[in-house]
Protein backbone atom coordinates (compact mmCIF):
# COMPACT_ATOMS: atom_id res chain seq x y z
CA UNK A 1 0.00 0.00 0.00
CA UNK A 2 1.45 3.37 -0.91
CA UNK A 3 0.63 6.06 1.69
CA UNK A 4 0.10 8.76 -1.45
CA UNK A 5 -2.89 6.23 -2.42
CA UNK A 6 -4.82 6.88 0.96
CA UNK A 7 -7.48 9.91 1.08
CA UNK A 8 -9.50 11.07 3.56
CA UNK A 9 -12.96 13.40 2.69
CA UNK A 10 -14.68 15.20 5.23
CA UNK A 11 -18.26 16.38 4.12
CA UNK A 12 -20.34 19.20 6.12
CA UNK A 13 -24.13 19.47 4.98
CA UNK A 14 -24.87 22.87 6.01
CA UNK A 15 -21.29 25.04 6.15
CA UNK A 16 -23.47 28.28 7.17
CA UNK A 17 -23.90 26.36 10.51
CA UNK A 18 -20.44 24.68 11.76
CA UNK A 19 -16.47 25.29 11.40
CA UNK A 20 -14.45 21.96 11.07
CA UNK A 21 -10.93 22.27 12.27
CA UNK A 22 -8.79 19.12 12.02
CA UNK A 23 -6.18 18.55 15.12
CA UNK A 24 -2.94 16.87 14.73
CA UNK A 25 -3.21 13.39 15.91
CA UNK A 26 -0.19 10.84 14.72
CA UNK A 27 -3.15 7.98 14.63
CA UNK A 28 -6.62 8.67 14.72
CA UNK A 29 -8.60 11.71 12.47
CA UNK A 30 -9.66 13.96 15.15
CA UNK A 31 -11.79 17.54 14.31
CA UNK A 32 -12.83 20.08 16.32
CA UNK A 33 -16.08 21.27 15.37
CA UNK A 34 -17.65 24.76 16.05
CA UNK A 35 -21.08 26.14 16.37
CA UNK A 36 -21.48 29.02 14.38
CA UNK A 37 -25.76 29.57 14.30
CA UNK A 38 -28.38 27.41 15.81
CA UNK A 39 -29.23 24.67 13.53
CA UNK A 40 -28.82 20.86 13.16
CA UNK A 41 -26.44 19.49 10.15
CA UNK A 42 -24.59 16.59 9.12
CA UNK A 43 -20.88 15.52 8.94
CA UNK A 44 -19.73 12.67 6.74
CA UNK A 45 -15.77 11.34 6.71
CA UNK A 46 -14.88 9.06 4.64
CA UNK A 47 -11.10 6.96 4.26
CA UNK A 48 -9.96 4.92 2.03
CA UNK A 49 -7.63 3.83 -0.81
CA UNK A 50 -7.42 4.58 -4.32
CA UNK A 51 -7.28 1.88 -7.18
CA UNK A 52 -3.06 1.39 -7.87
CA UNK A 53 -1.30 -1.48 -9.41
CA UNK A 54 -0.84 -3.24 -5.98
CA UNK A 55 -4.35 -2.64 -4.63
CA UNK A 56 -6.88 -3.33 -7.34
CA UNK A 57 -9.88 -3.23 -5.20
CA UNK A 58 -9.64 -0.70 -2.90
CA UNK A 59 -11.92 -0.04 0.06
CA UNK A 60 -13.34 2.70 1.18
CA UNK A 61 -15.58 3.30 4.69
CA UNK A 62 -17.69 5.95 5.96
CA UNK A 63 -18.80 7.48 9.08
CA UNK A 64 -21.84 9.99 9.53
CA UNK A 65 -22.64 12.06 12.43
CA UNK A 66 -25.20 14.53 13.39
CA UNK A 67 -24.37 17.51 14.89
CA UNK A 68 -27.06 19.45 16.91
CA UNK A 69 -26.35 23.62 17.65
CA UNK A 70 -28.51 25.07 20.16
CA UNK A 71 -28.17 27.49 22.68
CA UNK A 72 -27.24 25.25 26.55
CA UNK A 73 -29.62 25.01 29.44
CA UNK A 74 -27.26 26.46 31.54
CA UNK A 75 -23.64 27.67 31.55
CA UNK A 76 -21.34 27.41 35.03
CA UNK A 77 -17.96 29.14 34.88
CA UNK A 78 -15.10 28.01 37.61
CA UNK A 79 -12.24 29.98 38.28
CA UNK A 80 -8.90 28.23 37.60
CA UNK A 81 -6.70 30.61 39.92
CA UNK A 82 -3.13 28.75 41.27
CA UNK A 83 -2.01 29.44 44.25
CA UNK A 84 1.13 31.09 45.36
CA UNK A 85 4.12 28.79 44.37
CA UNK A 86 6.84 30.32 46.75
CA UNK A 87 6.98 28.46 50.17
CA UNK A 88 8.26 31.32 51.88
CA UNK A 89 5.24 33.50 51.81
CA UNK A 90 2.17 33.82 54.02
CA UNK A 91 -0.85 31.88 52.80
CA UNK A 92 -3.11 34.11 51.35
CA UNK A 93 -6.34 35.07 53.27
CA UNK A 94 -9.31 34.58 50.88
CA UNK A 95 -8.57 31.15 48.80
CA UNK A 96 -10.47 30.51 45.44
CA UNK A 97 -11.02 26.84 46.76
CA UNK A 98 -13.67 28.66 49.81
CA UNK A 99 -16.05 29.42 47.47
CA UNK A 100 -15.37 33.42 47.28
CA UNK A 101 -13.30 35.38 44.43
CA UNK A 102 -12.56 39.03 44.28
CA UNK A 103 -12.35 40.41 40.75
CA UNK A 104 -12.61 43.84 39.03
CA UNK A 105 -16.37 44.68 37.61
CA UNK A 106 -14.26 46.06 34.36
CA UNK A 107 -12.05 43.21 33.56
CA UNK A 108 -12.37 39.79 31.86
CA UNK A 109 -12.01 37.20 34.66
Amino acid sequence: LKPANYFKDLQISDQTLVTVTPVSHNSLHVYKVTCLAIGDTKITLTVGNKPSSTLARPVKVSSTMNIICSKPHTITLLPSIPGPTDTTLPPCPIQARQGRQAAQAYLDL
